[in-house]
């Protein structure tokens, strides 16, 4: 397994994961409200919890942010070796002309150098992918909290029409 694969997998449970989580949690929760199952406080309740653990997330894209950036700035230095590492099998090319064993060590660093550009290259791309998983979060994040506040917003209107004509029919009242 690769940096980028490592990258990779870091990102799906680091956002991706909670994310997915929290949306069946969030649609569970608003069919709950929307149907008038189970207790109204609870359910309040537990969508104030939900918020909080979506404002925890959304904490986590700082932090991400952050260490995007120290990866970038590792893979500029380790892509600056690999330079070093080339410049110095061009001169053992030359050396290995009159010494064998040069020449072998000359074919293995080659090779090296060729697998850590690999790797390089495969983590620069993970890295790129960091982006779109951060803009998907917020969005994500923004559009649950949305669904949550619009069921308790729309429970709280039926409440109240619910009492208002309630009290227009006269019941509720003791005669």
């Amino acid at each position: 397994m690769g940096i980028g694969d490592t990258i990779r997998k870091k990102l799906e449970n680091s956002i991706q994961g909670p994310i997915k989580a929290k949306q069946t949690e969030v649609q569970d929760l608003v069919k709950n409200i929307r149907e008038g199952t189970g207790d109204a406080k609870a359910n309040a309740q537990k969508a104030e919890e939900i918020k909080k653990k979506l404002d925890t997330l959304e904490e986590r894209k700082n932090q991400i942010e952050s260490i995007k950036s120290q990866i970038k700035s590792a893979l500029n230095a380790a892509d600056a070796l690999r330079k070093t590492a080339t410049a110095t099998r061009e001169a053992t090319v030359i050396g290995s002309a009159l010494n064998p064993a040069a020449a072998a060590i000359s074919i293995v660093q080659e090779k090296l150098v060729e697998k850590f550009k690999e790797q390089v290259e495969d983590a620069r791309s993970a890295i790129d992918s960091v982006g779109p998983a951060l803009k998907q979060l917020a969005r994500g994040v923004k559009n649950l909290k949305g669904d949550l506040s619009e069921a308790l917003k729309k429970k709280e209107e039926r409440d109240k029409n619910k009492a208002a004509r309630d009290e227009q029919l006269g019941r509720g009242r003791i005669n």
